[in-house]
């Protein structure tokens, strides 16, 4: 700790965290599981999963918080498919204080980053940007392709986005900014057992330079407080769960685990299931059946 800093080493069993600002991610269940109530500044955050899990609702509430703490938040488009009428009903985001970028057709990879990073640098008033995502940003070797003919090469993304991350990192930290990621996730193998093995775009600079890196599954459709049936596609559902993990967090103890999220369609992030949640995770209050509970009495200790 005295030649790399404080936090640089710690107990597994540790149970102190950097003492670092944070902006909330909307969730309390997310934040407890972070170990230090949210996204810390200056630092990059990687969310990555399979399609429609709810990665961007997620960073659209976190831009919520950064405009409740007076923050005006960027937003890259790059995949052209944000739903901002939908977002502002799930999210209480201020359409005034968050500047959306969609780059234009033929822009490529690599200068839709230099655009973040020359915004990164030279704007003050941005405290967070998001690039939704890493897989929509198509390199120009890639554009210059007949793609009836020729698909173009993987992994092209891979070292513009080392470099970039490598260029952005000092200036997130001197301005204490929060750059979020978000990615998908493609099979790369399957196991013996049959078992997928995924792996994310973009090489391994996200991984490597991301502080908190947060995984999220597939979603489950909820009707009320009922959970629909797995081949359920959506029909008469008013919400659904998202299961998230924790993968990587260099702020606090990385065995934090995980949890569920869950969205009200009308209402966005349900934060009354998540104090319940919680309540529940610290035996404050006891699951007995799928239907019921009991709560303790925390000045007797009885139930």
């Amino acid at each position: 700790e005295k030649e790399f800093g404080k936090g640089s080493i710690m107990r597994l069993g540790a149970k102190q965290a950097v003492a670092v600002d944070v902006i909330p991610s909307g969730s309390l269940l997310l934040d407890a599981a972070m170990g230090i109530g949210g996204y810390p500044r200056g630092r990059i955050i990687e969310i990555y999963g399979p399609e429609s899990s709810g990665k961007t609702t997620l960073t659209l509430h976190a831009i919520a918080e950064a405009q409740k703490k007076n923050g005006i938040a960027a937003f890259v488009d790059a995949e052209h498919a944000l739903d901002i009428r939908f977002q502002m009903m799930m999210n209480d985001v201020n359409p005034d204080k968050l500047f959306v970028f969609t780059p234009p057709t033929g822009m490529s990879g690599e200068q839709i980053l230099a655009e973040v990073l020359r915004l990164q640098l030279e704007v003050d008033d941005i405290g967070l940007i998001v690039i939704d995502s890493i897989p929509a940003l198509v390199t120009a070797q890639n554009l210059k392709n007949d793609f009836t003919k020729d698909t173009g090469k993987q992994g092209t993304i891979a070292k513009p986005m080392h470099k970039f991350l490598t260029e952005i990192t000092p200036s997130l930290e001197e301005k204490q900014n929060i750059l979020i990621l978000i990615n998908q996730v493609r099979i790369k193998d399957v196991m013996f057992t049959g078992a997928p093995i995924y792996s994310e775009p973009g090489g391994d600079g996200p991984k490597f330079y991301s502080s908190v890196s947060v995984r999220f599954g597939s979603r489950t459709f909820i009707k009320g407080d009922t959970e629909l049936n797995a081949s359920n596609d959506g029909e008469g559902a008013t919400g659904f769960r998202l299961k998230f993990q924790i993968t990587k967090n260099k702020t606090a103890p990385t065995a934090r685990g995980g949890g569920f999220i869950t969205y009200n369609y009308t209402t966005g992030m349900d934060r009354l299931r998540d104090m319940f949640d919680i309540a529940t995770s610290f035996d404050l209050i006891q699951r007995l059946n799928n239907v019921t509970y009991q709560m303790i009495d925390l000045n007797t200790g009885e139930i």
